[in-house]
């Protein structure tokens, strides 16, 4: 990699606040922002020697100006390159570099042209149920290979769920990951608390069903074109994904959807983990069957036992 100037921190900084873009932040080429948040800003940027464009990630220069670059920052910064550094699956955001430049550390990800989930329907409209499964389906083939690296996301949500332009999704953002059990009762709630799950509100110890909640919630979401349990603030809607027994009737918040469908979306959503798809090959089985025309053998069906009869038909659907 290129040598970085000692200014490229600052120089970023003027990116970042629509000066003149640097010539170079170590083997990058600065462009437009494409994503601002308090800890991290993400631009789309271009290497200089083998032209790949990227989005680049760094310490939001705002927040570096405040809190300066300490090992804690660089350390909780780089946590998410770990995590992508474990998986690869065409259903999760490539990572091709990471780094530190001077003080400032970077990740080089895929640069994903078509947006984000929560833009799209935004500005088109909650989606047709086919395209929905479709995508619900993909996102869970990424999040099987997350889950099989020993991760649990937490931050699942339509916002991080990128789309190429012919809409094959990709997850995005794990700075929040956590190993499979891992506790960390010290910090607040992490995560956008209209997708968190039961369990993750109240800081218990998570597994994969927790991200399958997140992704029932992502599609509630997607084809409604409204969070589930959603209140004025966020305390509120904490307080009402504590008080549900069950999760919101997507057949009531969009009328007419197949039955099928909305079964499938609320054994994704169920309060009690339990009662929830076990992993995303269920997940993947039940959207392919009502893509095919089928019943959704795991969401109609209770018991393991059972669902093992039903799928060799031996039991009578319901």
């Amino acid at each position: 990699m290129d040598s970085a100037p000692a200014h490229d921190s600052s120089a970023a900084r003027r990116a970042v606040q629509g000066g003149p873009p640097p010539q170079r932040f170590g083997s990058y080429l600065f462009s437009h922002i494409l994503a601002e948040g308090g800890m991290g800003v993400v631009l789309e940027a271009e290497h200089a020697v083998i032209g790949r464009k990227v989005a680049l990630k760094i310490v939001n220069p705002k927040y570096a100006a405040r809190e300066g670059y300490s090992p804690a920052l660089v350390d909780a910064f780089m946590h998410e390159g770990r995590v992508l550094g474990a998986v690869d699956h065409p259903n999760v955001i490539t990572l091709y570099d990471a780094g530190v430049v001077g003080q400032c550390p970077y990740l080089a990800m895929r640069l994903v042209p078509g947006g984000d989930l929560a833009s799209l329907v935004a500005n088109r409209g909650p989606l047709e149920p086919r395209q929905a499964l479709e995508l619900m389906r993909a996102c869970a083939l990424g999040l099987k290979a997350v889950h099989q690296a020993g991760w649990v996301n937490r931050d699942l949500k339509p916002g991080n769920v990128l789309l190429e332009r012919d809409l094959t999704p990709r997850l995005t953002d794990f700075g929040l990951a956590v190993r499979f059990g891992e506790r960390r009762a010290d910090e607040a709630i992490a995560g956008t608390p209209s997708y968190l799950a039961p369990e993750q509100v109240d800081g218990r110890a998570l597994d994969q069903r927790a991200d399958l909640y997140a992704l029932g919630a992502t599609m509630f979401f997607a084809l409604t074109g409204n969070a589930p349990f959603a209140a004025d603030t966020p305390e509120d809607t904490i307080m009402r994904i504590r008080a549900a027994q069950q999760p919101p009737a997507l057949a009531e918040a969009r009328p007419g959807l197949e039955r099928n469908l909305c079964l499938v979306v609320e054994k994704a959503m169920a309060i009690d983990p339990e009662k929830r798809y076990q992993d995303g090959r269920e997940i993947v089985h039940d959207c392919d069957s009502v893509l095919d025309g089928s019943d959704p053998d795991y969401a109609l069906i209770g018991s393991k036992s059972k669902r093992r009869r039903t799928l060799f038909g031996l039991l009578d659907r319901s």
